[in-house]
């Protein structure tokens, strides 16, 4: 015979799911009021709500002795203080009191409780009278509010609000799976808490780094500095990159893969895509692939996974055909596309098909944009030089997609490519000399691996 304890566990469960439209609808409507305060705040990143599983509330309610408190399992559901969870994400440790301080100053109609009302909502309350941030168990601080969504005196639930940094999100990660979940760890204690104290430590000191370089991004005017901070920040990305995926590779195929150049290459992909389709500022993206790159860890990464396109796939011009044709065709047999397209997936969401497709353009387009920097200071007219810029650019992607060698798209790579055709176009002083020209010679440049990048340029 099973104690009663568990009839009441499995009673407050069910009390729960028979009202859990109520709770999906609360949290839906609780997510969209914080994300609509904090909508056009740059420091803000997202708001995410979670209900708390059945496993988490059946530990709960035993570990805080629920049952003794409340001889009624419907109480008991109605006290959990945090039967749905919601969680205000921003860039930085400091953004941290800007967004309490933001929440405060909204819920400024006080209860007779202690607990304070918005004007904005009347539905929702918050526990605003306690000290903020508290001190956890662990020692470290955490802004954590306790809340209410009422829709009258018969119908309301319990909320806890959070405010987390990405440093900190990544914190609490850890935390809860190696010491609030783990209970083996009792036996070291003093040992494991030093080692969290230090990584805590580390983090923080990450965050600053992190704000230090996002600051000198935003506040920065000299062009050059700008472009060259660009250059150090994809840098930092691409590491991560690298270092990251590289520990999924492993878990896939057993062993590490350099695979540097391919790491570079997405970076340059995913920040151009930014600069002409989303208009982000630079920073702000630089904080969201941070955001995306911290919760890889979380999600399900699967490498060399066979790629399904659509079958019409619609190239924006005929070079997009010529480089796209060819590729499409590798990224299931080739190694490196295939993890190339794999990391894409995962860091952007979009389809892998209109992935792939704004892929290709921006490998046609950094084509282009390096022929056209060659033929810029050529004494001919416009006309001539746009025409000799799309055969140029036809030579060099043909020259390309007869290897789709990863290498080839690299920075150094494409910069090593203008100063060939550069030199290619060197005896070109007017019209005339564009017939004496000889695509022979250059595709002979594009082959000769030998050749040295003259100098070197931020973009």
């Amino acid at each position: 015979m099973k104690l009663e304890i568990f009839d009441f566990l499995s009673k407050s469960i069910e009390h729960m799911y028979n009202h859990m439209d109520f709770i999906t609808n609360s949290s839906s409507s609780l997510r969209k009021f914080f994300k609509d305060i904090f909508l056009n705040s740059d420091f803000y990143i997202n708001t995410t709500s979670r209900i708390k599983s059945e496993d988490s509330i059946r530990e709960k309610l035993l570990r805080n002795n629920y049952y003794y408190i409340y001889s009624d399992y419907k109480k008991a559901i109605e006290n959990l203080p945090d039967l749905i969870g919601i969680r205000i994400e921003c860039r930085f440790i400091d953004d941290e009191k800007k967004i309490f301080n933001i929440i405060s100053n909204n819920f400024n109609v006080k209860m007779k409780d202690g607990f304070y009302r918005s004007e904005l909502n009347s539905n929702i309350e918050l526990q605003l009278g306690e000290k903020q941030p508290k001190i956890q168990k662990n020692g470290f601080e955490i802004y954590k509010i306790d809340g209410r969504y009422v829709i009258d005196k018969e119908h309301f639930i319990n909320f806890e609000l959070q405010i987390k940094s990405l440093v900190n999100i990544f914190w609490g990660e850890i935390d809860h799976s190696v010491l609030y979940k783990n209970f083996n760890y009792m036996v070291t204690e003093d040992f494991v808490r030093s080692i969290m104290f230090s990584i805590k430590s580390n983090l923080t000191m990450v965050d600053n780094q992190l704000q230090n370089v996002y600051n000198h991004l935003k506040n920065v005017e000299n062009k050059s500095n700008f472009d060259s901070s660009k250059i150090q920040l994809k840098s930092i990305i691409s590491k991560m990159v690298h270092d990251l995926y590289s520990v999924k590779i492993k878990e896939t195929i057993g062993f590490v893969v350099d695979f540097r150049d391919c790491s570079d290459i997405i970076v340059d992909y995913i920040f151009s895509k930014n600069k002409f389709q989303n208009s982000m500022k630079y920073e702000d993206y630089f904080v969201k692939i941070l955001k995306k790159l911290s919760s890889a860890n979380s999600r399900k990464i699967v490498i060399g996974e066979y790629f399904n396109f659509d079958e019409n796939i619609k190239f924006k011009n005929d070079l997009c055909e010529k480089f796209g044709t060819g590729l499409i065709e590798l990224v299931n047999r080739d190694f490196r596309w295939n993890l190339i397209f794999s990391v894409i997936r995962d860091i952007e969401e979009n389809s892998i098909t209109k992935e792939f497709t704004l892929f290709v353009e921006f490998v046609v387009f950094a084509v282009i944009r390096r022929v056209k920097r060659a033929v810029y200071d050529l004494k001919i007219s416009f006309k001539d030089k746009y025409k000799l810029k799309w055969d140029i650019s036809y030579i060099v992607l043909n020259f390309i997609s007869q290897s789709y060698d990863t290498k080839l798209l690299t920075y150094k790579s494409m910069k090593n490519i203008e100063n060939k055709i550069k030199k290619f176009l060197k005896n070109v002083e007017q019209y005339e000399d564009i017939f004496s020209l000889d695509y022979e010679d250059l595709n002979s440049l594009l082959e000769n691996d030998s050749f040295d990048n003259d100098k070197e340029e931020n973009d």
